[in-house]
Formats: C-alpha cells, structure tokens, sequence
C-alpha cells in the first residue's frame, strides 16, 4: 500500500543520509590505514641564497611563482601520518622569459616528514635534500636598450649543488579536498664543487594543495 511504499522509500533516504553522512566524516577524520596522494599547484614562494653563490655578494632573497609539489601521506594512526613530498620552486615567475634574470635558481627538494593532525589543521615536520640549478648572467654591455629577447651579448655561467636541511609545513583543511598554509624549508649544509661546508638558504612560502 501507499503507507508501505513511503515507509520503505524514507529508511532508503536515511541509509543513503548515513552513507554521505560517513564519507564526509571520512574526508575530514581519515582514519589509520588512509593514503592520500596530493599535488601542490604554483605558489608565492620567497627563496634565499647564500653568498657562496656565484655573483653574489651576500645573502639575498627572491619572490617567485613558478614551481610545483606531489607526494602522498600515510596516515599510521588516525590524526598521525607520514609524508613523502617532491617539489620544484624556482625564483621568478615566468619560466619563460627567463634571459630577463641575472640570477636564476630552480631548487628540486625531496621531503620525509611526520605529521600530526588536529580537527582540521595538520602540521609536519621532517628532513629534506634540495638540489639547486644556478644560473647567472653578466649584464649586457653598455646598452640599456636591445632587441627583443636577444642575450647574444651576455655571458652565461652555470653551477650546481645539493643541500641537506629540514623541512617543516602547517595546513588547513578548507574542503574535503582542498588546504592552505604556509612552508618552512632551510637547508643547512651544503656539498659544492668548493667544498662541504655549512651554508643556510631557504624556501619560505604559501603552500595551496589538494589531496585525493
């Protein structure tokens, strides 16, 4: 009869409501045993080389835009986790246009870090090894003025080097896939063509990621 079939079809909505209800529950508490695989779109970051660099003569900063981040968390128990992160920052913000530069920098940094969630904020800390491709240019000869997109006249010198540090991140949670926050990389030792030495540089900057 009627009654039944509206009783029948009302205990279905309220399964269905417990289901959604559960997942979205899932979302925001993930459980021990969740993995979680992430990816972190361009965003501002402030950079900072040491002297040691060449063409530098003391330790500078750089605002940039370009880059990239992906890895994954396994949470271990319910509000810990482990997070493996590789990311790619550079000091400029087209990658293009880069014969406009006198220094330029890419830093390729590999992170493993514990992390420790509460409601909707996550904080990670761990260790890193960033490598960094420099790059720097003579300024142009005598003339403000050249064509368009013409470094014929420069000198260009490259260098390379990898660096051990730390690493540090603290999270948001917007939506069930969505966070921001802030990042914390310094490195503290470095291994260059000169030599092993301590030298601090960092990687400070807004983090915007999406976990899936």
């Amino acid at each position: 009869d009627l009654y039944a079939f509206y009783k029948r079809n009302y205990f279905k909505d309220q399964e269905k409501l417990k289901r959604n209800e559960a997942e979205k529950f899932k979302r925001f508490n993930p459980t021990a045993g969740t993995f979680k695989f992430f990816m972190a779109p361009p965003t501002l970051s402030l950079i900072g080389l040491s002297a040691k660099n060449p063409n530098l003569d003391q330790f500078n900063n750089f605002v940039g835009g370009v880059g990239f981040g992906l890895g994954g968390d396994y949470y271990y128990k319910d509000n810990r986790f482990i997070s493996l992160e590789l990311s790619n920052r550079v000091n400029q913000f087209d990658d293009f246009w880069w014969s406009g530069h006198e220094v330029l920098a890419r830093k390729l940094d590999i992170s493993v870090r514990k992390g420790h969630r509460k409601n909707r904020f996550e904080y990670s800390y761990g260790i890193s090894y960033t490598y960094t491709d420099y790059n720097y240019s003579l300024p142009r000869d005598n003339s403000p003025i050249k064509p368009f997109m013409s470094d014929d006249n420069r000198r260009h010198f490259t260098d390379s080097y990898s660096a051990l540090g730390f690493s540090t991140l603290i999270n948001y949670q917007l939506t069930s896939v969505m966070y921001i926050g802030v990042r914390y990389n310094p490195s503290i030792y470095s291994f260059r063509s000169s030599g092993k030495s301590f030298d601090y540089e960092h990687i400070i900057g807004f983090d915007y990621r999406l976990k899936f």
